[in-house]
């Protein structure tokens, strides 16, 4: 292997040249059809938001088929999103705060959490992770500090 030398973006990435009028009408022409496709599923590349998005879609379809035509979409939804946080994962461990975190914002970019009902979550999220780091602290040996810190005495006025 040779030698390391520093990374020169000169070296690897050309400059681009000056694209004509045509190619720049072919490449947006292309982006606008692109744009009407529908977005790959995202869901299913963590195992957690695929389970808990198949929580809420079971309890949607259940709610659909009890409910008639004409009673809307409402209580649908409602159940579904209940049974959507009965699966998220427990904050137990850093792994389980990482996933919950990933399925209450696929949540809410799919408008099944409110903005303000994620935002309460994230502060759950926070505190677990707080508590697991004061844990994890403990096990390594360090003290676990216990009330406030002392207070500096003041100093002695001469007499």
């Amino acid at each position: 292997m040779s030698a390391s030398r520093p990374f020169a973006i000169e070296e690897t990435c050309p400059p681009p040249e000056p694209a004509t009028q045509e190619e720049e009408a072919e490449e947006s022409a292309g982006q606008l059809e692109d744009i009407g496709d529908d977005p790959p599923d995202r869901a299913s590349d963590n195992d957690a938001v695929r389970y808990c998005i198949q929580a809420w879609t079971r309890g949607y379809n259940r709610k659909r088929v009890e409910l008639d035509e004409d009673a809307g979409d409402d209580p649908a939804r409602i159940e579904a999103k209940e049974r959507f946080l009965r699966v998220l994962p427990p904050l137990d461990s850093f792994t389980n705060v990482r996933d919950f975190i990933a399925c209450i914002t696929y949540a809410e970019t799919i408008d099944v959490l409110h903005h303000w009902e994620v935002e309460n979550f994230l502060d759950s999220a926070k505190m677990a992770l707080l508590a697991l780091r004061q844990e994890v602290r403990h096990h390594m040996g360090e003290p676990k500090p216990v009330g406030r810190p002392p207070r500096p005495h003041p100093p002695e006025e001469n007499k």
